[in-house]
């Protein structure tokens, strides 16, 4: 506001703003900023914030603060079988049991994808964070309805607590992310409680996940194949691939230790990608030095089955190398039998009109029933190598004997892997067992070191 002359009068002038759609915006933006869109919780920076608050409440008043770490098991499998739309939902849903179990003093927040973190304030009880992650397990148990699906959903939770599991934000979320992969480690639906020595095992599976990417992008993994045996004639019936990455540092690491990783990050489908072509490169090579062949069994995950066109990309690779699709054997696991997904029974049946033998791993210690076994064209059964190891203890012996009566009612091949002694080999040739695998007949070998063996004659 300002005086001005006009015609030799004063007169003030003032100029009015409707600030209304700025202070929406700002608003708008602000929101942005700290709390998450789809679910309405707060977000990444907000939850920081309120840990800094923490601190210095904490330290003001002498008391203990909680970070819960939670992360959906399987969100994954919701998303790819269901549509992203029902996943989003889902998180929904999830965002509202969570809010209604906690105090006015607590936080939740969404801090990506099917990652969760509960901030609890001035605890006076140390047994609190405990009890509550049991109510956030309890209440997420229900079935979930969304669109006319039913999803059951499980948690894992990581527990950090200030000041004994870290003095600073960035190391509290790392403890409770620790402690949220022991709980995986549980099982599904499970919690554990941060310790110091968790914080190396973080600093392992960090320092692998960039091995892993690293080592899809120059394309280093390595492949060993191991033979399967006809146990009465030791005549080699199929090669197993076995997939290797191997650490500068520390050697080969084991692959139950790097592919849940690989799941984690997405890189299961490119790595088997790679397993496909770098096995059909091997297969023409020996093959253009008159190597005798027998078919190449190579493992499929869930995560692959549930892929649009696997059987048209997989043909179109083996096509590629002018191959046949009968020198493939595709080992799927147990769980995928209970798949109810469209799509993951559509790449089997796909697999099998190609050509291609399909054969059932680890069975023995799931929930496939055999209505699920004749649900899908299978060659080949093989038998949980857990059971094998344990065949003296008389139940196992039991169950092992069952699943290759099984395995002959259905007219399928029976396997037995994992075979270290004498005495496994004569119980599995009175039991009727077809072939096995195992280091009492070979080690899994890299192609240049089985080579001079496939030459001798298989």
């Amino acid at each position: 506001m300002k005086q001005i002359q006009v015609n030799k009068k004063s007169s003030l002038l003032a100029i009015v703003r409707d600030l209304t759609e700025f202070r929406q915006m700002e608003a708008k933006i602000k929101r942005m900023a700290f709390f998450d869109s789809l679910t309405g919780l707060p977000n990444r920076n907000m939850i920081n914030d309120r840990i800094i608050l923490a601190f210095a409440h904490a330290d003001r008043n002498n008391e203990n603060f909680a970070v819960l770490y939670l992360d959906m098991d399987d969100f994954k499998s919701v998303n790819d079988s269901l549509g992203h739309s029902i996943g989003d939902e889902l998180l929904k849903e999830v965002a509202k049991r969570l809010q209604g179990l906690l105090r006015g003093e607590d936080t939740v927040a969404r801090i990506g994808g099917d990652e969760f973190v509960v901030l609890l304030t001035g605890l006076k009880d140390d047994t609190y964070s405990t009890r509550l992650a049991e109510r956030i397990i309890s209440a997420l148990k229900p079935v979930f309805k969304i669109d006319k699906h039913e999803i059951r959903s499980s948690f894992s939770i990581g527990i950090a607590v200030y000041p004994a599991d870290g003095k600073d934000a960035e190391t509290l979320f790392k403890s409770a992310d620790s402690a949220m992969y022991r709980a995986k480690e549980q099982g599904k639906n499970s919690y554990y409680v941060h310790n110091p020595e968790m914080l190396s095992v973080a600093q392992r599976r960090s320092g692998l996940k960039t091995l892993l990417h690293q080592t899809l992008e120059d394309e280093n993994f390595l492949l060993d194949y191991q033979p399967k045996v006809d146990i009465e004639t030791g005549e080699y019936k199929r090669l197993e691939v076995f997939l290797r990455m191997n650490d500068p540092e520390r050697g080969l690491v084991h692959p139950a230790e790097f592919l849940p990783l690989a799941e984690e990050d997405g890189l299961i489908v490119p790595i088997g990608d790679w397993v496909m072509q770098s096995v059909c490169e091997q297969i023409k090579a020996w093959r253009r030095e008159g190597i005798p062949l027998v078919p190449f069994s190579i493992n499929l995950s869930e995560v692959q089955l549930l892929q649009g066109r696997l059987a048209e990309k997989i043909e179109g690779c083996i096509n590629k190398f002018g191959l046949e699709p009968d020198l493939f054997e595709f080992e799927i696991p147990e769980g995928a039998l209970l798949q109810t997904s469209a799509q993951a029974y559509k790449n089997l049946m796909e697999l099998h009109e190609l050509g291609s033998k399909l054969a059932l791993d680890n069975f023995g210690t799931g929930l496939s029933s055999l209505n699920n076994l004749a649900r899908v064209p299978l060659s080949t059964l093989n038998i949980a190598p857990q059971l094998i190891q344990g065949f003296s203890v008389e139940i196992n012996a039991t169950i092992t004997t069952t699943v290759i009566g099984i395995g002959k009612s259905l007219k399928l091949k029976t396997v037995a892997k994992g075979i270290e002694t004498i005495e496994q080999r004569r119980f599995l040739e009175h039991s009727g067992c077809d072939w096995v695998q195992g280091y009492l007949f070979g080690r899994p070998l890299p192609a240049e070191k089985l080579k001079p063996i496939l030459r001798k004659g298989i």
